[in-house]
């Protein structure tokens, strides 16, 4: 068995044992040594895979590029976004959303694609407790893509958490020296 292998089964054993008890972490690692598999996965395989697995560190913009609210917002993209939630909101605080991505011709129109049933954008929430807004989350393209990106990124109508909600809004950036223009509907 090869070492990529070998580690992801480890992975997998392991992943699966301490979703159902939190003690199995020591016995899959008792199995995996009675397989002659390797204990550490980092240790084995090539080192240019290693190096691939690693996400690079993306330089963003200080300043949000875009900032969303509710309903349906589109913008031209050349590669990833991050959004990080932001509210004044004093106690708790809460929204969901959607980031769907599309390949665009040279002409910048999107390209036409078929998606089956099963299809779902990427949803994402965002909360806030006590002015403090959740963590930045970044959203990489799908598919690669030498004429950039349609990202939609679509909020839904939200149901009040409280009397005293002012609301969560969306700050989302580009990374440095990329585009990111919102289309105008």
């Amino acid at each position: 068995m090869s070492d990529a292998k070998a580690a992801q089964l480890k992975q997998t054993v392991a992943s699966y044992a301490l979703k159902d008890d939190p003690g199995a972490d020591s016995r899959s690692s008792n199995v995996l040594q009675a397989q002659n598999l390797p204990a550490d996965p980092e240790s084995h395989g090539p080192p240019e895979e290693k190096e691939n697995n690693k996400e690079k560190k993306i330089e963003w913009n200080e300043k949000p590029s875009e900032q969303v609210y509710d309903g349906r917002n589109e913008f031209n993209v050349d590669g990833p976004i991050k959004i990080d939630p932001s509210s004044v909101t004093f106690g708790l605080d809460g929204l969901k959303y959607e980031v769907d991505w599309y390949t665009l011709d040279k002409n910048g129109n999107v390209v036409p694609e078929w998606r089956s049933n099963d299809f779902k954008p990427k949803e994402g929430t965002a909360s806030s407790i006590y002015g403090y807004s959740g963590k930045s989350e970044t959203y990489h393209p799908p598919i690669p893509s030498k004429h950039g990106y349609r990202v939609i990124i679509r909020v839904p109508p939200q149901h009040s958490y409280n009397g005293n909600s002012t609301g969560i809004h969306l700050n989302v950036y580009s990374p440095k020296g990329t585009r990111m223009n919102k289309i105008s509907k």
